[in-house]
Formats: C-alpha cells, structure tokens, sequence
C-alpha cells in the first residue's frame, strides 16, 4: 500500500485518509477545501483597529496608540497562520469530522497529499486525470 503523508494523527494512503477526528475510505471522497477561516474573522476589527488609530492619534495617548497598532498586526499575521481542510464524503451526513483546525501550510501539505492520492486513483480507475 502506497503512502502519501504520515504524520501521527494524520494519514494518506492509496485507500484511506485519517485525519484526527474521523478516517476517510478515499473512494467516498469528494472534495478537499482549505480556507483561511481565522483570517477572515480577525480582519475586519484589526483593520478597524488600524484605521481608528490612524484617524484619532491625536486624542489618544502614546501607550494607546502603540497598543492598539501591535495588537492589530498581531491579529492579522496570527490568524493568517491558521486555517481549516474540510473533507467533503460521502460518508458524512452532517459537518461533524469533517473539518480540522491548524497550521495553515501544514494542512497544505496534507491536502497536496490527499489530491494526489485522488488523481492517481482516477488515473488506475480508467484514465480520467484532466
């Protein structure tokens, strides 16, 4: 049996993916998303918290103003690390397993992996790679 990733929890194999939640039969999947969810929950009040500083520095005192613009960069580059794979199967009636938090390229890499075990599964199964 092929592998493609193996990093306890996580496992990609011609037959089958583990994740840390649920295991997967590759057959029964039909898709892979990776988002930056943390990002775009974190942006708005960090740009929010730039642009107040940036239109009220005169009224603020200096200790504000380097607080609120640490805290907003901070925010920002953060929750850019992060994201979440969600797995799309058949198997799954509802959201529950399917989706994972984590280091963003980490779960890249994951996802790369499990990609790449459906393509060479399309490809054994008859041809059908675009």
């Amino acid at each position: 049996m092929k592998t493609y990733y193996d990093d306890h929890p996580w496992l990609v194999t011609e037959r089958l993916v583990r994740t840390p939640k649920k295991s997967f039969s590759l057959d029964k999947l039909e898709a892979i998303s990776l988002k930056r969810t943390f990002f775009l929950f974190a942006a708005a009040p960090a740009i929010g918290g730039i642009l107040l500083t940036l239109l009220w520095w005169r009224y603020l005192y200096i200790g504000e103003i380097i607080f609120l613009l640490i805290a907003s960069i901070l925010a920002l580059v953060v929750s850019f690390r992060f994201g979440t794979l969600k797995v799309d199967a058949l198997s799954l009636k509802d959201d529950e397993g399917g989706t994972v938090y984590g280091h963003f390229a980490h779960l890249a890499t994951i996802r790369d992996a499990i990609e790449l075990a459906m393509q060479e599964r399309e490809f054994r199964d008859g041809g059908r790679v675009p």
